[in-house]
């Protein structure tokens, strides 16, 4: 092994042939390193033509907090110009958290460009503080407008606490318009407390009218207060328009303390009646304290009497079952794993 390999073995562990995954050891990795590293890793694909057949690429640079804009944009316009073949990327930068809107924006400038192949698209910006809508709208317009080969599509905002209705409404104008080939989709908002009613009604608007193709979608707003029975009512309409073909579905809704049980009991009456193809089923209002006994109660029966192909079920309340007594919880576990494989409710 030369000095240069074995600099680099200090930093990324290599796995795969014609599928790479670089996976960041060392947290003090910083641009310079990084840029160093992408071309030699570049050369040595090129020597060997690995750039002409690889077809999946995953990079892991989660917590390296010394990577910056340049270091995201150096990295994009790398993969453009080496791997245009490329059919599954997955990039994750989870608590890069000196990340901003500029290096969102020139990755999927980048990506869009030359990656016509691109099917399965991951990308993680969790905990990036300093990413607002304008780097969502950007990237979501390069995504939608030149990647509508796209059957994957994982965007994961977690904590990215400037994020509001305006990015949520323009990445579902460009998802649900650009990308209607899209079997899987995941969003993941969770805790971007600027997000309301307004954007996720326009996500479902958007969702349920031109996704027809969708067999999984997982939906993270996980502490957005401002979600309400109102949104969830919303989801539950535009489910009847285009997502019949659903066999997976996820929601996480906790910590939404202005959910009730009017919403939850519209959901559960909507989901029965639109998604009879659903095969898995996971729903998470943990800690939504104006939830009752009355509502789990009415949903499950909805679930009972309407999924009759559901194999897989989760529904978790959180602290909401330490107010509720644990023989409902028995009685709906004993009800539910007579028809279905897999049943926890937490």
């Amino acid at each position: 092994m030369t000095k240069l390999q074995k600099q680099f073995a200090n930093f990324f562990e290599m796995k795969g042939k014609d599928s790479i995954k670089a996976q960041a050891k060392n947290l003090e990795l910083d641009d310079q390193t990084l840029i160093k590293w992408i071309e030699y890793f570049i050369t040595n694909c090129s020597e060997g033509n690995l750039n002409e057949y690889l077809t999946k690429l995953e990079i892991g640079l989660e917590r390296c907090q010394k990577i910056t804009d340049v270091g995201i944009s150096s990295l994009g316009r790398h993969i453009r110009d080496s791997f245009m073949n490329l059919q599954h990327l997955e990039l994750d930068f989870e608590c890069c958290d000196q990340i901003t809107d500029r290096g969102v924006e020139s990755l999927g400038e980048y990506i869009g460009e030359n990656l016509i192949n691109l099917q399965h698209l991951y990308l993680n910006f969790s905990c990036s503080e300093e990413i607002t809508d304008s780097g969502v709208i950007k990237l979501v317009e390069n995504i939608g407008e030149k990647l509508q080969s796209l059957l994957h599509l994982e965007l994961i905002f977690y904590n990215c606490a400037q994020i509001s209705d305006k990015g949520l409404k323009a990445l579902a104008e460009h998802v649900g318009k650009g990308l209607t080939n899209l079997q899987h989709l995941q969003l993941d908002f969770g805790d971007c407390g600027e997000i309301s009613n307004e954007g996720f009604q326009t996500l479902c608007e958007h969702i349920g009218g031109n996704l027809n193709n969708l067999k999984y979608l997982h939906l993270d707003f996980r502490d957005c207060e401002q979600i309400t029975d109102t949104g969830m009512n919303s989801f539950g309409e535009h489910l009847e328009k285009s997502l019949t073909n659903l066999q997976q579905l996820h929601l996480d809704f906790r910590d939404c303390k202005q959910i009730t049980d009017k919403g939850l009991m519209n959901l559960g009456e909507l989901i029965g009646s639109s998604l009879v193809k659903l095969i898995s089923l996971h729903l998470d209002f943990g800690d939504c304290e104006q939830i009752t006994e009355t509502g789990v109660k009415i949903l499950s029966q909805s679930i009972e009497k309407d999924l009759i192909n559901l194999q897989h079920l989760h529904l978790s309340f959180g602290k909401l079952f330490g107010n509720i007594s644990e023989d409902l919880k028995k009685n709906l576990t004993e009800k539910f794993i007579k028809t279905i494989v897999s049943v926890n409710i937490v």
